[in-house]
C-alpha cells in the first residue's frame, strides 16, 4: 500500500504526467519513423531489383566472369603466371619472378623525370630514345653497356638480357584464350568486395611499360620480330585484364592499351614488318574492346557494390568497417550513428547506388555507347551536389557520394582509348594493305583481312559514325575522330602551345579531333589555325 501510495504522488503534478505523455508520443514517433523508414528503403530497394531484371542485368557477379579455360588454351595459364592473381606467398612468388620484367622508375621525391615515352597522340613522335639511354644510365638500377652511339640499341642490349622470361611468355602468345588465373570466377572472394586483394594489377602495368620500351628499342634497332613480339604480348595481356569485370580492371587495361599505342604508332610509321604481321595485330586488336571491359566493369561494380552494402546492413558491428573501408573518419559518434541507422537507410542507398549504375552508367554504354555518357555523367554531378548540400535531406545518396566520383575521368579516358584501339585497327590494315598493294585505299571500305573479307568499318566512339580517313601528299594517311567535343575539326589538333605533349586528350575541355597521323607537328605551328589538309595542325593556350 505505501508503494502504491508513492506512485500515486509521483505521479499526480500535472507537468509530470504532460511530460512522460510527450515521451510516450515521441517514442511511437520514433519507433514509427524506424519502421517507415525500414518499410521504404525496403520497396526501393525491391524495385531496383525489378528494374535490375526488366533490363536483363544481374546482381550475381561471378554470372558476369566468363569460365575460365583449360591452361592449355590459356595465356596466363602458363607456369609463369599460375596464381599470379593470389594474395599472400603463393601469388607473390610468381610476381617475384617476373619482377625483372620492368622499367625503372624515378626514385620518390626526384626531379629527373623519366622522358616521356607517348608523344604520338599530340605531336607524331617517336621515342627520343638517346634521351632514355642518357637516364637509365643516371639513375643505375638497368645494366646499361658502353655507349655505342646507338641508343635504341644499346637499350635493347639491356632490355635483353630478360630474353629467357621473355621467350617463356611467348611460348604461349598463340593461345587462343587469354585470362589472369585464378580468376575472380574460382577464388574466394569476400564478402565485403571493397577489400578485394588485386596484387597482380601493379606488376602486369610493369610489364607493359617493360614490353613498350623493349618493342620501341627493338624497332628503333632494327630487330622486326623482336618489335612485333613485343607488341603483341602487350595486346594479350590487355586483353586479359579486361575480363576482370571490375572498374579498377577496366582501368588497369586502359592504361595498357594506352601504353601500346605509341610502339604501334611506331611500327606502322616504319612499315615494318610483312603484311601478315600487320593482319595478325589488326586480329589481336579486334579482340580488344575498352567500351565492353568498362560496361561489364560497371556490371561488376552494381553487382558487388550491392552485395556488399547488404553485407554491412545485417550486423552492427560491419557497419562500422563500412564506414571505414567507404574512406569516412571514424568518430565515435559515427560509430555509435552507424550502428543504430534503420536497415532501411541501407536499403535506401542500395537502391541509389544500383539505380545510378544502372540508369547513368550501363544502359547507356550499352544502348548508345559514349554518345549520351557526357549528358549522364552531368545528371550524376546534379545529384552529388545534391547530397553534399545536405546529408540530411537526402541521406540516400551517403553511398552515392562516395562511389561515383571518380567515375566521370574513367569514362573519358575509357572512351578515348576505345578511339585508339578503332584507329590501331584501320593503321594496321592500312599498312597490310599498303605491303600488297603498293598504295594506301581510296576509302577505308577496300579494307579486307588475310582472306579477302572486309574488315569491320571503324568507329567514332563520340559520334558512333565512322573514323575519317585521308591519303597525305606524302604519301602516307592519317585518321582522325571528332573527340570529346563530338565536332569534326578536319583532323586538328588543338595542343597546348606551352607544353604540347602535356594535353590531355581525352578530357572535356579539349577542342580538337583525336588523330592518327606520320607528319610530326612542329613547334612553329603551334598557335595558328590552318585549313583542314594533310599537315595542318593548331594549337591552343
Amino acid at each position: 500500500m505505501t508503494l502504491l501510495k508513492a506512485l500515486k504522488r509521483f505521479f499526480r503534478p500535472l507537468w509530470f504526467r504532460i511530460v512522460l505523455g510527450l515521451a510516450f508520443v515521441c517514442g511511437l514517433l520514433v519507433i514509427g519513423t524506424y519502421c517507415l523508414l525500414n518499410w521504404k528503403g525496403r520497396q526501393m530497394l525491391l524495385h531496383a531489383e525489378q528494374q535490375i531484371a526488366k533490363e536483363g542485368e544481374t546482381l550475381d557477379f561471378k554470372s558476369l566472369l566468363p569460365d575460365p579455360p583449360a591452361d592449355s588454351e590459356n595465356l596466363g595459364g602458363l607456369p609463369i603466371f599460375k596464381n599470379i592473381t593470389l594474395p599472400g606467398e603463393e601469388g607473390d612468388a610468381v610476381r617475384e619472378r617476373l619482377a625483372p620484367l620492368t622499367v625503372p622508375a624515378p626514385a620518390e621525391g626526384t626531379f629527373d623525370k623519366r622522358p616521356p615515352t607517348n608523344l604520338w597522340a599530340q605531336q607524331s613522335k617517336p621515342v627520343d630514345l638517346s634521351s632514355h639511354a642518357d637516364w637509365l644510365r643516371r639513375e643505375g638500377s638497368l645494366t646499361m653497356p658502353a655507349d655505342s652511339g646507338n641508343a635504341a640499341s644499346d637499350i635493347f642490349t639491356a632490355l635483353s638480357v630478360q630474353d629467357p622470361l621473355v621467350q617463356e611468355i611467348m611460348s604461349g602468345v598463340d593461345r587462343p584464350l587469354a585470362i589472369w588465373v585464378p580468376s575472380l570466377k574460382t577464388r574466394q572472394l569476400p564478402d565485403l568486395m571493397f577489400a578485394l586483394e588485386v596484387p597482380h594489377y601493379k606488376h602486369i602495368q610493369a610489364m607493359s611499360n617493360y614490353l613498350a620500351l623493349r618493342s620501341v628499342s627493338a624497332l628503333q634497332a632494327g630487330h622486326a620480330r623482336a618489335a612485333h613480339d613485343a607488341i603483341l604480348l602487350q595486346l594479350r595481356f590487355a586483353q586479359a585484364t579486361e575480363k576482370e569485370g571490375l572498374v579498377i580492371g577496366a582501368l588497369v587495361a586502359v592504361t595498357q592499351t594506352s601504353i601500346v599505342a605509341q610502339p604501334m604508332w611506331e611500327i606502322c610509321r616504319a612499315r615494318m614488318g610483312t603484311a601478315a604481321d600487320f593482319q595478325r595485330l589488326r586480329r589481336e586488336l579486334d579482340r580488344l574492346s575498352p567500351r565492353t571491359a568498362l560496361l561489364q566493369a560497371f556490371r561488376g561494380e552494381l553487382a558487388t557494390s550491392v552485395s556488399s552494402i547488404c553485407w554491412i546492413r545485417d550486423d552492427p558491428q560491419k557497419r562500422a568497417l563500412g564506414e571505414v573501408a567507404a574512406g569516412e573518419s571514424r568518430e565515435w559518434w559515427k560509430d555509435a550513428l552507424v550502428k543504430v541507422a534503420p536497415t532501411g537507410a541501407y536499403d535506401a542507398n542500395t537502391a541509389m547506388v544500383a539505380m545510378i549504375y544502372l540508369d547513368h552508367f550501363i544502359k547507356p554504354l550499352r544502348d548508345e555507347g559514349f554518345t549520351t555518357m557526357e549528358m549522364h555523367q552531368e545528371e550524376v554531378n546534379a545529384l552529388m551536389t545534391k547530397s553534399k548540400s545536405s546529408l540530411l535531406l537526402y541521406p540516400e545518396l551517403f553511398a552515392s557520394r562516395v562511389i561515383f566520383p571518380i567515375m566521370e575521368k574513367i569514362v573519358q579516358r575509357t572512351a578515348y582509348v576505345e578511339g585508339v584501339v578503332q584507329m590501331m585497327r584501320a593503321a594496321c590494315s592500312l599498312e597490310a594493305f599498303y605491303l600488297v598493294h603498293g598504295r594506301y585505299p581510296v576509302t577505308l571500305a577496300e579494307l579486307t583481312d588475310e582472306h579477302g573479307r572486309p574488315v569491320p568499318a571503324a568507329v567514332d566512339p563520340m559520334t558512333n559514325g565512322d573514323v575519317r580517313y585521308q591519303r597525305t601528299d606524302d604519301g602516307r594517311y592519317r585518321l582522325w575522330m571528332t573527340g570529346a567535343d563530338k565536332e569534326d575539326d578536319g583532323g586538328n589538333r588543338v595542343l597546348d602551345s606551352k607544353n604540347p605533349e602535356m594535353t590531355k586528350l581525352p578530357g572535356p575541355g579539349y577542342e580538337g579531333d583525336w588523330v592518327w597521323g606520320y607528319l610530326e607537328v612542329k613547334e612553329s605551328k603551334f598557335g595558328q589555325r590552318e585549313p583542314a589538309k594533310a599537315s595542318t595542325e593548331q594549337s591552343k593556350d
